[in-house]
């Protein structure tokens, strides 16, 4: 595993390089793309979501791509958004970094050219599925980011910009404990994890 994260550090520094070389930055302003690319036999299975990415985003993902297959010609590339994480630098009264989760931020980056929306505008503008998109908006109302004038979460309720928002605190996004167990149990039989014979609590890594 730890094999897998130091070669996808090298082939992110390779395509930074030739980003730079062929001064390919301009084709997202402002926009920065860090992947990992890891071994799909080697990591637990991870569900796939269907999402509409942000145009920046996912030009940047094809970009990215495209250098892969060039050099790989024979392998197979998928990105798992699911799994992605953001910073957005967001312009409040003081400028302000916010960590996010991928579905997190297409959220958010919709009320860049809007101050409210409504729940079945974020779900045409997003295409994530139900389940996901409540769990999303959940995270995001909690954490005071967004207004929401209903308690009652993936009808017709109406989202609102939170403009005047202070808290310093970092986005989380909810973890299912079935998956998580799963997620360990995989780990656990590629002989990556095991139980820790004297605390049932505790795993250790197997290098």
């Amino acid at each position: 595993m730890f094999k897998d994260i130091d070669l996808s550090n090298d082939l992110l520094g390779q395509y930074k390089k030739t980003c730079s070389d062929e001064h390919a930055k301009w084709i997202c302003p402002g926009v920065d793309l860090n992947v990992f690319v890891l071994t799909q036999a080697f990591w637990p299975a991870t569900p796939s979501y269907e999402i509409t990415l942000p145009s920046a985003i996912s030009e940047l993902q094809e970009h990215f791509k495209a250098f892969y297959l060039n050099k790989f010609s024979s392998r197979k590339l998928q990105f798992c958004n699911s799994m992605g994480s953001a910073l957005l630098k967001a312009n409040y009264k003081a400028r302000r970094d916010l960590i996010v989760s991928m579905f997190q931020s297409v959220v958010l980056l919709l009320f860049n050219t809007a101050d409210k929306l409504s729940y079945p505008e974020i779900s045409s503008s997003t295409s994530l599925e139900e389940e996901e998109l409540k769990k999303t908006m959940q995270s995001l109302v909690s954490a005071k980011l967004l207004f929401c004038n209903s308690k009652v979460l993936g009808k017709e309720e109406i989202y609102t910009y939170n403009a005047d928002f202070k808290s310093k605190m970092q986005l989380s996004f909810p973890v299912d404990t079935g998956d998580l167990k799963k997620r360990i149990e995989s780990l656990i039989e590629r002989d990556y994890l095991e139980r820790d014979p004297s605390n049932p609590n505790m795993y250790d890594y197997l290098a």
